[in-house]
């Protein structure tokens, strides 16, 4: 099951990654710790509180102006949503395994798994690849890979709520390389609700350390 959310995930984001600028992707993305935190209530029983949750319906409130939900949104941040929704169900998956298995064996389950829902689609002439896209691929890998595994080191001793948080320090980063390496800025109604969720999800962030 996490294998397949987390496949499922990326698959989605990089399809909203081909035809939406990066940072409003992201922005939907951010969905995902909403999804985690209310699944991790329901699911295994964490603590929620009022001012997290009133932070976190305010940063959903940054998402739908991201994406124009009900007016306009695309195909793309439909994507980028539908990857948000994954990833915050990844979270709380991990986080009810993290501390039966270990996180080797966690990670190369995914890995695998994911291998093998992937293969049928691979199957097809092979596109050409050029060094410098070789280069970025190995690196976006092995940047996924250790991501991932550090998300299953935290998750064995940190709630899955307080952990989604933490996503949201991608998105400054989305803005920037979204600009600098793409040329890619978002208009003013994205560039508020961007503002929306970093200023939600920092706060929420921050209340979450006070609580524990």
């Amino acid at each position: 099951m996490r294998a397949t959310l987390i496949v499922g995930g990326i698959v989605c984001i990089l399809t909203a990654l081909k035809t939406e600028p990066m940072a409003n992707v992201f922005g939907g993305f951010f969905i995902g710790p909403v999804v985690s935190y209310f699944l991790s209530a329901l699911l295994l029983k964490e603590r929620i509180s009022v001012p997290r949750t009133v932070l976190l319906l305010v940063s959903f409130v940054g998402v739908v102006l991201v994406v124009r939900l009900g007016y306009g949104m695309s195909i793309g941040m439909g994507f980028a949503i539908l990857a948000g929704c994954f990833h915050g169900s990844y979270l709380v998956a991990t986080r009810w395994l993290a501390g039966a298995y270990r996180p080797r064996f966690l990670l190369l389950s995914q890995l695998v798994i994911g291998a093998v829902l992937l293969a049928p689609f691979a199957i097809g002439p092979l596109p050409t690849v050029t060094a410098p896209i070789a280069g970025l691929i190995t690196i976006s890998a092995l940047g996924s890979a250790a991501g991932n595994m550090l998300l299953v080191l935290v998750n064995r001793t940190t709630p899955a709520g307080v952990v989604a948080p933490l996503i949201y320090s991608q998105l400054l980063a989305a803005m920037v390389f979204g600009w600098v390496i793409f040329g890619q800025w978002p208009d003013g109604i994205s560039l508020l609700g961007l503002g929306v969720i970093m200023a939600a999800g920092a706060s929420s962030v921050w209340f979450a350390g006070r609580e524990r």
